[in-house]
């Protein structure tokens, strides 16, 4: 077959399908870096607006990502929203704190453990007990469980995006949650809390 003869049709189709689907995933790869920054942008104008609120007033990292879904929706377009809806869906379920996993609690993953206080009102406090990192501190902020998943945020100002993590093996006293790296958290009943007088 000389370079100038025509190529079979079957062959002419296949290669026209592998160059439009190629194209298409180039084309989908960039208008998914675009939603991206897009999103990115948004969430920061949002962030600037929550810290500039009248009066400033004091709320809680649930409170402040409640509010911050609401920014979005009145900023972002639809792809955006289509993007963080899952996260949006999650927020919006909450406070939703299901009594087996109110208590005090001991999680340990590999060298690291802390003493994690789940309360009713959708607070949490986490103690180091033992870990290693550099500046081990103790941490507080939001919590609650949407479809299976502990959802976590932190009053520190890191709520966006929120932590989320699949909870697993659960008994009585005890459960798991896998972390983002893929390693898990195991999650030992201590002791238990008072109902916060809002319950």
């Amino acid at each position: 077959m000389k370079l100038t003869d025509k190529l079979p049709t079957p062959v002419t189709w296949l290669v026209r399908v592998i160059g439009w689907s190629a194209s298409l995933m180039v084309i989908g790869w960039l208008f998914s870096i675009y939603v991206n920054m897009k999103t990115v942008n948004h969430v920061a104008a949002c962030f600037e607006t929550l810290q500039n609120r009248a009066g400033n007033e004091p709320v809680t990292a649930l409170g402040a990502a409640k509010e911050l879904v609401a920014c979005l929706d009145k900023r972002a377009g639809f792809p955006e929203k289509f993007m963080y809806a899952p996260t949006k869906k999650a927020i919006q379920a909450l406070p939703h704190t299901p009594r087996r996993y109110v208590g005090v609690w001991t999680a340990s993953r590999t060298d690291t453990v802390y003493r994690v206080t789940l309360r009713d009102d959708s607070q949490y406090m986490a103690e180091p007990v033992r870990d290693n990192s550099p500046g081990a501190q103790v941490l507080t902020g939001s919590w609650g469980v949407y479809n299976g998943k502990m959802i976590w945020l932190s009053d520190s100002g890191r709520f966006w995006p929120p932590d989320i993590n699949p909870i697993t093996n659960i008994s009585d006293t005890s459960f798991s949650l896998r972390e983002a790296n893929g390693s898990s958290t195991r999650y030992e009943l201590v002791g238990h809390v008072p109902s916060s007088p809002a319950q």
